[in-house]
């Protein structure tokens, strides 16, 4: 390619990148003041050609320098200063040759000739070296038969030397050096290389070299022998040369063992690899003619290991490698070699290169590393996110019990070492498990089931964890294994952020066990059990069966009926949780009044009661509201009473009683009562002095407490139920039921 650059002491840098081939015209202005032209380096733009033109009339220097450590023609720097004055340079991989320059008058013959350009040995003799552009093909010719006219109008570019000479030589000037041409069109462009002569291109070095043709991408390398079946296309010399198979046939065909001639070598767009034999086979050697190469490039042994050998052979880290491109614009995807750096361990990487690359690492020791090029273990995966390793088992999804399982082995490789346990997913269970030994399909010592349950010799636990034994007591242990006084235990949390409810466990300085609520089990003050099997709930377990430091409610767990023992001892019940006492009204220690009042006579042998006829009555001593009894309750009256005479009439006979109550709180006004009363069906054939018991009524005491004073009178009246009992009836007793809910009260006048 031909490039035209303009630079001037604003614009002085040389920038753009230039191939082999290419010609840069670069025009000088330095109107505006002197400046210097910095080269890029001979190493990177090398084989290009730059011609240097001042194209201004001032006495201003345009300075040409490279870069450090190389030079241009010999010397440090070239200078323009005229107007017109020029110099032209090549550059040769590692310096700047000058091919060109203004000196002394004249062109090819003296005079100057149109379109070319000649290189001066002095002011007055022209080299042989000869440079034509007619502005549609530049002609590049050495020798001394001088320019000729047969030129192919369809080129852009024709070298033409002597005959005994190679028309283009690569000469690699270090180690590690490369010399390349570059080739490039579009899509609908052909680049050929038509050769006419011996050794089109020559190879003279050991070193690499490339001869690449882009056409849009795509990359074709063809070299065609046209005219000769004895002299070859390209000519490798030294160990720069490709063998193939037993008979070791080489590129050049020239080498004793070749047995028939190469006629192309090439690189389709497709990157297939291909040799063509004279024959007309697609063959690479005698020993497998016929053979067609699978892939676009095809080592083919029969009786040697096919190896593909990469070397660096340096002083210096260089690392060898294979880097796989995809894409249109192809881009390094992968990249697999030896870090030659890293302790030459070999290396895979998704990218360009494998320096310091950590993604899979396998080294000298043969550990592997996953995300780390230093394994300590003989597999080693390490990420800074999160890690993990897949074991796939019927990745075909046919349904078929396959198992993914890691096994342990000892004393010998897989297969005949001892079997020392596996885990495993069971895919027939649906299980994860382990156990130790050999696996037998029936599930492992430890279970996880598809819902996360554990089950400990269990594959199909009840429960988030079971432990099953069929043939000792399952136990679980937990140990605090120290000096120290650590406390084994449980603990049990709960929340959205987890946090710890309940703890129950030993605690290691007593050794007594305890169930508290809140973090740990140290001398807590919620439940705890002593070796003796003593119980404390709010306290340590003392010498009782039972200590509780606080209230106690025993009967429905304290919503509604129960009984209270409160912290200072005090027993109280609640709702339904209650008893009963009487409140006794003796009868022998009443009033009787001075008209229709009872009898008082014989009773039993020895005893004495008051008998009571229709409409007697008696007042009965006053009774104070027990210390007891629940505060604002209902009173229940009865009287205990018996038949003076055998009732045998052959009916029943009724007897009806009735009682007048007064009460008064401290502080009150005496109240009294409605009167109540109860009938009693004397059944016929009742016996003399026979008891019987009559609930008389309830009244109500609401408002009122312990202390109340309660007054009653008991009278006999009418029967209306029936034929009134007709001889006298005995009243032993009046009471009064009145529910209790304390063991007397908490003060002498309080509750």
């Amino acid at each position: 390619m031909i490039y035209t650059v303009e630079l001037n002491p604003s614009d002085p840098r040389l920038s753009g990148k230039y191939n082999a081939g290419d010609i840069v015209l670069v025009l000088c202005d330095a109107t505006n003041g002197a400046f210097t032209v910095s080269m890029p380096s001979a190493k990177v733009s090398q084989l290009t050609l730059f011609m240097f033109e001042k194209i201004d009339s001032s006495g201003n220097t345009v300075t040409i320098t490279p870069r450090t450590g190389e030079t241009i023609g010999g010397s440090a720097s070239k200078a323009l200063s005229a107007q017109y004055e020029w110099i032209h340079i090549l550059s040769d991989r590692g310096n700047y040759r000058v091919t060109g320059l203004t000196s002394g008058s004249g062109g090819i013959d003296g005079s100057g000739t149109a379109d070319y350009v000649a290189r001066w040995s002095d002011t007055d003799t022209l080299t042989t070296g000869v440079l034509k552009d007619d502005g549609s093909i530049v002609t590049v010719y050495s020798g001394d038969s001088g320019l000729s006219d047969d030129i192919d109008s369809d080129a852009n570019l024709v070298i033409e030397g002597d005959s005994d000479k190679t028309m283009m030589q690569f000469l690699v000037s270090g180690a590690g050096s490369k010399n390349s041409i570059l080739f490039s069109g579009d899509d609908d462009s052909s680049c050929e290389i038509v050769c006419s002569m011996d050794n089109c291109l020559s190879y003279p070095n050991a070193g690499l070299s490339t001869l690449r043709v882009l056409l849009s991408g795509y990359e074709w390398m063809r070299l065609d022998e046209t005219d000769s079946v004895d002299a070859g296309v390209l000519s490798y010399v030294g160990s720069a040369r490709i063998w193939w198979d037993d008979d070791k046939v080489n590129i050049n065909p020239d080498a004793e063992d070749v047995d028939f001639i190469i006629e192309s070598y090439f690189w389709n767009n497709q990157h297939d690899f291909w040799f063509q034999g004279s024959d007309g086979s697609a063959a690479f050697c005698k020993s497998i003619v016929g053979y067609t190469p699978t892939f676009p490039l095809e080592i083919h042994r029969t009786n040697q290991h096919p190896i593909l050998a990469i070397t660096a052979q340096h002083d210096t880290d260089y690392d060898p490698q294979i880097q796989f491109r995809t894409d249109s614009t192809p881009t390094v995807k992968w990249s697999v070699g030896v870090d030659a750096g890293d302790s030459d361990s070999l290396k895979f990487h998704p990218g360009e290169g494998v320096s310091d690359r950590n993604k899979v690492v396998f080294t000298q020791s043969g550990w592997v590393g996953i995300g780390t090029a230093d394994p300590k273990v003989q597999l080693e995966v390490s990420s800074k996110n999160s890690v993990a390793i897949d074991l796939v088992c019927d990745s075909d999804d046919n349904e078929s019990d396959t198992d993914a399982a890691i096994r342990f082995i000892k004393n010998g490789p897989s297969g005949t070492g001892e079997k020392m346990g596996d885990l495993r997913f069971d895919n027939e269970l649906d299980i994860m498990c382990w156990k130790h030994g050999e696996y037998d399909s029936a599930g492992g010592a430890l279970n996880i089931d598809r819902t996360n349950n554990v089950g400990v010799n269990t594959y199909t636990p009840a429960s988030i964890f079971e432990i099953l034994d069929d043939d000792a007591n399952p136990i679980l242990t937990i140990t605090g294994k120290h000096d120290t006084d650590y406390d084994p235990q449980i603990q049990f949390r709960t929340d959205g952020t987890p946090t710890v409810k309940w703890s129950i466990g030993v605690d290691a300085t007593n050794d007594i066990f305890f169930i508290h609520y809140g973090t740990g089990v140290g001398s807590p003050s919620s439940v705890g059990i002593n070796t003796s099997g003593n119980v404390g709930i709010g306290a340590a377990p003392g010498t009782a069966k039972l200590n509780v430091n606080g209230t106690a409610l025993l009967g429905d767990g304290g919503s509604t009926d129960y009984a209270e023992f409160e912290s200072d001892g005090t027993l109280k019940f609640n709702g339904a949780a209650e008893y009963y006492e009487d409140i006794q009204f003796p009868i022998e220690s009443g009033k009787v009044p001075a008209a229709n009042f009872p009898t008082y006579e014989a009773f039993t042998t020895n005893t004495m009661a008051y008998a009571f006829s229709v409409d007697d009555y008696i007042n009965l001593s006053t009774n104070e509201y027990a210390h007891w009894a629940k505060e604002e309750e209902t009173g229940n009256f009865h009287v205990h009473l018996a038949i003076k005479t055998a009732q045998s009439t052959g009916a029943n006979r009724y007897v009806k009683i009735e009682i007048v109550v007064a009460y008064a709180d401290h502080g009150n006004v005496w109240t009294e009562a409605s009167p109540i009363s109860a009938e009693l069906t004397v059944p016929d054939g009742s016996s003399a002095l026979e008891s019987f018991y009559l609930d008389i009524g309830d009244i109500d005491f609401s408002g009122y407490g312990i202390g109340t004073q309660i007054k009653c009178r008991v009278k006999r009246i009418a029967a209306t139920g029936g034929t009134e009992y007709a001889d006298d009836v005995y009243i032993t007793q009046v009471g009064c039921h009145i529910a209790g809910d304390t063991i007397g009260s908490r003060t002498e006048v309080a509750k």
